[in-house]
């Protein structure tokens, strides 16, 4: 909230108004800042929507059975293999075999974010040294489009506390 008038409000008591978040306080008027509808950010930054950075709508992964771990297959990519900070877990993968896996198939950069149940929300950034991996019906992709290299930055954001 902004200052209440002629309070002082740490500009060096020139009455400028300050707004106060999470114990944080910036000026109004602080040089290289603009205020938008979330706030003040750097003046060379863009405000963007998530759907405008995205090179398709979100989509929902294949809805198939896991088999076991076979390297002549796509790993299966499931919830439970993306660990609460959202890495891919060590063991416990699996494959599939579905005809339709190539459409499903995570490309470098992409964000598989959880859709359902207690992990709902939990993002998971693909590099594609982690291998081939097709992704399963609980999760959604958001792939990027180029050139923005912004999946590494929303990915830590959809894995912050708030």
């Amino acid at each position: 909230p902004a200052a209440p008038s002629g309070a002082r409000d740490g500009t060096g008591g020139q009455g400028r108004r300050a707004l106060e978040a999470d114990g944080l306080r910036m000026s109004a008027l602080r040089p290289g800042y603009k205020q938008t509808e979330v706030g003040f950010i750097p003046e060379e930054w863009e405000l963007l929507r998530l759907r405008d950075l995205l090179a398709h709508p979100p989509k929902y992964g294949l809805n198939a059975a896991g088999v076991p771990q076979d390297p002549q297959l796509p790993t299966f990519l499931r919830i439970t293999d993306i660990d609460d900070d959202g890495r891919l877990t060590k063991e416990g993968h699996v494959s599939v075999r579905h005809t339709n896996a190539e459409i499903y198939m995570v490309e470098d950069g992409d964000i598989l974010v959880a859709r359902t149940g207690a992990s709902t929300g939990k993002a998971y950034r693909h590099n594609a040294t982690n291998g081939q991996m097709a992704y399963a019906g609980f999760l959604i992709c958001l792939r990027f489009k180029q050139p923005y290299p912004t999946s590494g930055y929303v990915r830590a954001v959809m894995n912050t506390e708030r």
